[in-house]
């Protein structure tokens, strides 16, 4: 999407340019900043914000909500995850994401945030996600293999 219609879209919507939510008039808490020039958008909109004015600093905000958008990965490891693609002739593909309320097996009800790909041939939940849901997890070994190739151990398999 051109730059210029990525900031119509945030305006028309009225979306926080920061979270890109819409806060119905409310002020946005998030402290995120753009990651490339640490003003107050979102970094998807840096080009967007920046090449209309340069000094452009926008107050918004997010709270960002742990979820089931990756696969059971052991506790102590650390998990990041980075999508770059440079061309200016094809418009950005992002995946949605949601915020959902999801019942766990004690029937207590968490809002977590959920990564929605039509896409893909499985569904994936972190190991924090789970154990905060009290899912039961069978013991399973396997490796799960992802953009670039990269492998992540599988710990178990949850059948809910």
């Amino acid at each position: 999407m051109p730059h210029n219609t990525k900031r119509k879209v945030v305006n028309n919507l009225k979306l926080c340019p920061n979270c890109l939510y819409n806060h119905h008039g409310k002020p946005c808490i998030s402290n995120k900043k753009c990651r490339i020039c640490h003003n107050d958008h979102n970094s998807l909109l840096h080009e967007a914000f920046t090449s209309h004015n340069p000094h452009v600093s926008l107050r918004s905000s997010s709270s960002s909500t742990p979820g089931p958008s990756a696969a059971v990965i052991p506790h102590n490891q650390q998990v990041q995850s980075s999508s770059h693609a440079v061309h200016d002739d094809i418009s950005e593909i992002l995946l949605p994401t949601a915020l959902i309320q999801i019942k766990g097996i004690d029937g207590e009800y968490h809002i977590m945030r959920a990564l929605l790909d039509q896409g893909s041939q499985t569904s994936l939940i972190t190991e924090n996600a789970a154990q905060l849901l009290r899912l039961p997890c069978q013991r399973c070994k396997g490796v799960i293999t992802g953009v670039g190739a990269k492998e992540n151990n599988c710990k178990g398999l949850i059948n809910y």
